[in-house]
C-alpha cells in the first residue's frame, strides 16, 4: 500500500524555499512529502523544483497557489497551521507567519550529489555572487566598480576569484567591466546552469553574497560566507550552525544608478584585508 504524501506549504522565492526544504528534509526521509508555494508572482517554480529534487522524499508541486495580496496569502497560511512552513530556522513564525508543525527539525548541513568543480592549481577559491533575488522588486546587486576594485586588490597568484550570477539587470558598461578574465579572476556570469553553479559554490573557501539562496546554500555546505543584509529576518532565518561560519553585515552604502540600486558592502581595501586575514593568505 502506498503512503500518502504529507503536503507542506510555504511562501517566498528560492532562498525561502531552501529554508523550507532544510526543515522538511528529515521528515521526508521517513515519509514522502510534497511542497507547494503560496505566492503573488510566477516564474521560479521550475528552478525551485530542480533544487527540491536533491532532497530525497520531497516532491515539489510547480503549480503554485496564486494570491492577489499578502493579506490573503497570510490568511490562507494561518488557516492551515500544521501544514505551513515559515521562513525561520527555529519554526517560530514570529507573528508574521504560523509556527511550523512540531515534528519538523532543521537540517543544517544536507549532503547532495552535484557536479565536481575542483579548483585549479590548489589555489584558495573566493566566490563573489553579483546579485541575489530573481524578481524585479526583490533583486539586489553588488556595486560592479566595487567588485572590480576588490578583484584588483586580490590579484595574487595564491587566489582564484570566481564571479557568479546570471548577468540579468547589469548595464552594458557593467558587463564590459566584468568581461575580461585576469590570471586569477574567472567570470562565470551567465555561463553556468543551476546545478553547475551550486557545484561551484560548495567548492569555495569563501563566498561574498547579498543574503539569499547563494549564501544559504553555501553555508549549508560549510562554506564561510560574508552575508550582506538589510532585513533582520535574513539573520533570523539562519541556523546557529550557519551563523557560526558566517560574517553578517549591513551594506556600507546603497547607491542609486540609472540601472537600479547597487550595494557596497564595505570599503574595498578593508574587504580585501578581511578576506586575506580570514584565509591566511599574504597580500596587501
Amino acid at each position: 500500500m502506498s503512503v500518502a504524501k504529507v503536503e507542506y506549504l510555504f511562501s517566498g522565492t528560492l532562498g525561502d524555499a531552501y529554508i523550507a526544504l532544510c526543515k522538511i528534509a528529515e521528515r521526508a526521509r521517513r515519509r514522502p512529502c510534497s511542497l507547494r508555494r503560496l505566492e503573488r508572482r510566477p516564474g521560479i517554480d521550475s528552478t525551485i523544483a530542480r533544487v527540491a529534487r536533491l532532497f530525497p522524499g520531497v516532491e515539489y508541486v510547480e503549480d503554485y497557489l496564486h494570491f492577489e495580496t499578502v493579506e490573503a496569502m497570510r490568511d490562507y497560511a494561518f488557516a492551515r497551521v500544521g501544514r505551513y512552513v515559515n521562513i525561520f530556522w527555529d519554526r517560530d513564525g514570529r507573528g508574521n507567519e504560523p509556527d511550523d508543525p512540531g515534528d519538523l527539525e532543521f537540517t543544517a548541513f544536507p549532503k547532495f550529489e552535484l557536479p565536481d568543480r575542483a579548483r585549479q592549481h590548489g589555489r584558495t577559491r573566493i566566490g563573489i555572487q553579483l546579485h541575489s533575488g530573481s524578481q524585479p522588486d526583490s533583486a539586489r546587486v553588488l556595486s560592479i566598480p566595487w567588485v572590480v576594485e576588490l578583484c584588483r586588490l586580490l590579484s595574487t597568484g595564491d587566489l582564484e576569484l570566481l564571479l557568479f550570477g546570471t548577468g540579468a539587470g547589469l548595464s552594458v558598461a557593467e558587463q564590459q567591466a566584468l568581461a575580461s578574465n585576469s590570471t586569477n579572476r574567472i567570470n562565470l556570469t551567465g555561463s553556468t546552469d543551476l546545478l553547475e553553479w551550486m557545484g561551484y559554490l560548495r567548492t569555495l573557501d569563501y563566498l561574498i553574497s547579498i543574503d539569499g539562496f547563494a549564501a544559504y546554500f553555501a553555508l549549508s555546505q560549510r562554506v564561510p560566507t560574508l552575508v550582506v543584509f538589510r532585513e533582520r529576518e535574513a539573520v533570523l532565518r539562519m541556523a546557529p550552525e550557519w551563523r557560526s561560519i558566517a560574517t553578517c553585515m549591513w551594506p556600507r552604502a546603497i547607491e542609486q544608478t540609472t540601472d537600479g540600486r547597487r550595494w557596497v558592502p564595505l570599503e574595498p581595501r578593508l574587504a580585501a584585508s578581511f578576506l586575506l586575514a580570514k584565509l591566511e593568505v599574504s597580500g596587501l
